[in-house]
């Protein structure tokens, strides 16, 4: 076959559950999707789910159901160890639209324990702590939906702490020989790399923060060399 008569190459394999459902990559451009469509066409109100068959997200005017635990090639049920392997190698995006699905008491029973897994609560926490800084803005913020808000903000702080709860103890001494304060040059050294990997954890946090708010960091720079009585700094962060 010549490459004139060649087929053209097959379009994006389509939900093998609603094969004629569009899908979206996130949460976010469903709901932007469904918002453009009720205003521009007027359709009821739809919301986003994530489909476990296909990996996308899709929209739907029904009620809310509960999210089904994946299940492995063989239909059955995965274990604990393999269903938390599952989450955690999932996308920030679907992560976070399971942790609201627990939220609303619309998980399954195996993905509700699965969150409380020892591999995937510090995940969990990862999910909870923008969430968390959203509410508490949305709770300080105008008075309409500020009780909801609030609210909301009480259930995302009882799943905080019943995270942190749940998090491994470390054992006491931080890692020296049966708990003991250090006391040969192999404890020092380990605690000295410890903390040295804490301060470049830190560093590279501020530098992707910086990077992120130029103007906001240049803003609060020039404001505490001004308390100081130093001359405003250039670009680099040195004196001009």
């Amino acid at each position: 076959m010549t490459a004139d008569t060649d087929p053209p190459d097959p379009p994006m394999t389509a939900c093998p559950v609603h094969p004629e459902k569009l899908r979206y990559a996130t949460a976010e451009a469903a709901t932007a999707a469904v918002t453009l469509r009720s205003l521009v066409r007027g359709y009821r109100r739809q919301r986003p789910y994530y489909c476990h068959p296909c990996g996308w997200f899709h929209v739907s005017t029904k009620p809310p159901r509960t999210v089904a635990a994946p299940t492995g090639d063989d239909g059955h049920a995965l274990q604990d160890d393999v269903l938390a392997r599952w989450f955690t190698t999932r996308t920030p995006d679907v992560q976070r639209h399971l942790v609201l699905k627990d939220l609303e008491n619309l998980l399954a029973p195996e993905l509700a324990a699965v969150l409380r897994h020892p591999e995937v609560v510090p995940a969990w926490l990862h999910v909870l702590k923008p969430l968390i800084s959203a509410a508490s803005l949305a709770a300080d913020g105008p008075l309409v939906g500020r009780r909801a808000a609030r609210a909301r903000l009480a259930l995302l702080q009882e799943r905080r702490d019943e995270a942190r709860a749940l998090l491994p103890k470390p054992p006491t001494g931080a890692g020296t020989p049966a708990g003991r304060n250090p006391t040969t040059v192999r404890d020092y050294a380990a605690a000295a790399l410890r903390r040295r990997q804490a301060d470049e954890a830190r560093a590279a946090a501020i530098a992707l923060l910086i990077g992120r708010h130029p103007a906001d960091w240049a803003q609060l720079l020039d404001h505490e060399r001004r308390q100081r009585r130093l001359p405003p700094a250039d670009d680099s962060g040195t004196a001009a």
